[in-house]
């Protein structure tokens, strides 16, 4: 671009000073940050706890962008305006304890997570309000019949011996011990798990952290929190698909079709979704 202008000495007064080049700059490398999450949080296969994280991601990335450039008033009050915003939509994340929940039902974070990137105070309620959602709907949640045959899951957990195929008599009974270990133990399944060590397992696309609640072996150690863990993990992270079904709904009313009732209409659109998903074959409808 200088070159240019170089070459072309009418455009003389249009040349950027430095200090002109690092007012472009700054914005664009705090702005950056909120592409990269908001990229991030997009796909069916995104969870709240995920959302969570970048929401928290971001918290620390306004308190080093509020240090970095603190001698710059007309920027920090960009910042701080930024900050208002923020604020408010992470406080609306408090309004439901289920972005905490899914934090602490993440077997790679688990109570570890919020010691580590929450602040002090913010701990002690974010454990109140997961732990009031499982309280209310899951503590006495009546256990159901667990499917022992081993899912294709199973095999692709990171942790888990590679030649174990199927589960043996062995290892049902095993964690049926284990099972009747933790019921013995005054704390609930809940507190149990997010009390735990953290694990370190490689979830990919292909296998997600929904994944590994659906496994048999979670469903028998933790027969109530498994529904409460299936529950929050499975809430979509964004209404991206809503807006895309209720989008989709205008081409199925149309004006000639006025007369159709809701239950009709909410059928069609459930149909047309599995089919977009490939999840029922068109041949058989």
């Amino acid at each position: 671009m200088s070159s240019f202008i170089h070459d072309h000495s009418q455009l003389g007064n249009c040349e950027l000073s430095q200090a002109e080049w690092r007012l472009l700059r700054d914005p664009e490398e705090f702005l950056q940050p909120f592409k990269e999450q908001t990229k991030r949080c997009e796909g069916d296969n995104v969870t709240l706890d995920q959302l969570q994280e970048s929401m928290d991601f971001l918290v620390d990335h306004f308190e080093r962008q509020f240090h970095k450039h603190r001698s710059n008033k007309p920027f920090i009050e960009c910042i701080t305006t930024g900050w208002y915003t923020m604020d408010k939509y992470y406080n609306k994340i408090d309004e439901s304890g289920a972005y905490a929940a899914a934090t602490l039902l993440h077997p790679n974070k688990r109570k570890a997570y919020l010691r580590a990137a929450w602040r002090p105070k913010w701990i002690k309620p974010g454990l109140r309000r997961a732990e009031e959602l499982w309280t209310k709907k899951y503590e006495k949640y009546e256990k159901l019949e667990v499917n022992v045959h081993s899912s294709a899951a199973l095999r692709n957990l990171r942790h888990a011996d590679p030649t174990a195929d199927v589960e043996t008599d062995y290892e049902r009974w095993r964690q049926s011990q284990y099972a009747k270990m933790h019921s013995d133990c005054e704390q609930s399944e809940f507190q149990r798990f997010v009390d735990s060590p953290v694990d370190n397992i490689k979830f990919t696309a292909g296998y997600t952290v929904l994944d590994w609640w659906l496994e048999p072996s979670q469903q028998r150690t933790y027969p109530r929190l498994y529904h409460m863990a299936i529950d929050i993990l499975s809430a979509p992270a964004m209404s991206a698909e809503a807006e895309r079904v209720f989008s989709r709904a205008r081409r199925t009313i149309t004006f000639d079709r006025e007369k159709l009732k809701a239950e009709s209409v909410a059928q069609k659109e459930c149909l047309k979704s599995w089919l977009i998903n490939s999840l029922v074959d068109e041949r058989l409808i």
